[in-house]
């Protein structure tokens, strides 16, 4: 079993402090990471492939009455419609402003039933608890929640922050290699835009040969990274968008792909629009041409795409992303990588210049 180690947020006032617990086996003690009498019931939100998942945690001796219910769909879950069935089975449940949300999941369930928490009764507390590896490094850190609207990922949402982040590698063992590699997208981001000696472990880490130990160790770096981050910028006004590296094409790409018939995967479109959005560095003289082979190099060394796998209209992802809430008075604003380990937070990009970023994509 790996060490537990619990990592106290850095944030600057204590409303927004909050533990982060990263272990192996820990998924069946959950209670003992926070204080029951503070709550009078609580509800699991779960994805429903994680039954098995589920039934490690004992409910019997909390002393509360625990209700829950599955959550399918995948990304496409993170709508409206799904909201409101949420809000419906809280409101049937009887929850309460002393009510207890946990969510179960990857970053879809931890997204989608964040936000529902935080506006159920003006906001009632919630626990993260991501069994994704793209979850565990990024999704379920900084309090960030929200939902798609009108084909725009995370159009609506919230800033929240949970009360746990419970991080259990154990859950890994099952996801798929794909699924893995998406999570180590995030990974890259973080070494990109933060820390250059980062970048040279990654690239001499085995992706395939991690041992429990490793991934808390992996894990721990990544949250301590973002924590840093966010803790200075919690409401993302500055220095937090250098966290959006990469996801300016990346959900355009994403939010076109979710229409064909082999959707591509969070991380895989944060991988492609990280490429893109280093090939517009390139051209500004910012990055050179062996900075952007190195990154190119360093996801396909995670087996994430460096090009597309099937035509996107740079017209239509430009449509997409003048609808992007990081913009600003008609400006297209972006996080570029500066130099390897640094980004600034918000650039103002054109037009001309996505449009042959994304056309970068093809011949990568």
């Amino acid at each position: 079993m790996a060490e537990t180690v619990t990592l106290a947020l850095p944030q600057p006032t204590e409303r927004l402090a909050y533990p982060i617990v990263i272990g192996s086996g820990i998924l069946s003690q959950i209670n003992s990471y926070f204080d029951l009498k503070n709550y009078s019931k609580a509800h699991v939100l779960y994805d429903a492939n994680l039954e098995k998942s589920l039934a490690l945690i004992n409910f019997t001796d909390w002393g509360i009455n625990v209700t829950s219910s599955a959550i399918a769909g995948g990304e496409s879950a993170k709508s409206l419609s799904t909201l409101e069935q949420i809000l419906q089975v809280f409101s049937v449940n009887k929850l309460d402003r002393q009510s207890l949300i946990i969510n179960l999941g990857g970053g879809m369930l931890g997204d989608l039933g964040g936000f529902a928490a935080s506006i159920y009764m003006r906001g009632i507390d919630f626990i993260q608890v991501p069994t994704t590896l793209l979850a565990q490094v990024d999704a379920s850190v900084g309090g960030k929640v929200a939902i798609n609207f009108n084909g725009i990922k995370n159009l609506l949402g919230s800033f929240q922050q949970p009360k746990l982040v419970l991080i259990d590698v154990a859950t890994l063992s099952t996801l798929p290699r794909r699924e893995l590699n998406s999570g180590f997208a995030e990974i890259v981001k973080h070494a990109l835009i933060y820390d250059i000696d980062f970048v040279s472990a990654l690239e001499s880490l085995d992706p395939r040969a991690l041992s429990e130990e490793s991934l808390v160790a992996l894990i721990k770096k990544n949250c301590l990274i973002k924590a840093a981050i966010v803790a200075q910028d919690p409401h993302e006004k500055g220095l937090r968008k250098i966290l959006n590296f990469g996801h300016t094409i990346g959900h355009a790409i994403e939010s076109l792909s979710a229409k064909s018939i082999s959707p591509l995967l969070h991380g895989e479109c944060v991988a492609l629009g990280m490429l893109a959005e280093a090939h517009i560095a390139l051209q500004r003289g910012a990055l050179t041409n062996s900075d952007v082979k190195r990154i190119k190099e360093l996801l396909l060394h995670f087996d994430l795409p460096t090009k597309l796998t099937h035509a996107i209209s740079s017209e239509q992802a430009l449509d997409i992303i003048t609808h992007d809430k990081k913009n600003s008075s008609g400006k297209i604003l972006c996080a570029l990588v500066q130099k390897l380990g640094s980004c600034s937070a918000v650039v103002e990009v054109t037009a001309s210049e996505l449009h042959h970023a994304i056309q970068s994509l093809e011949i990568f």
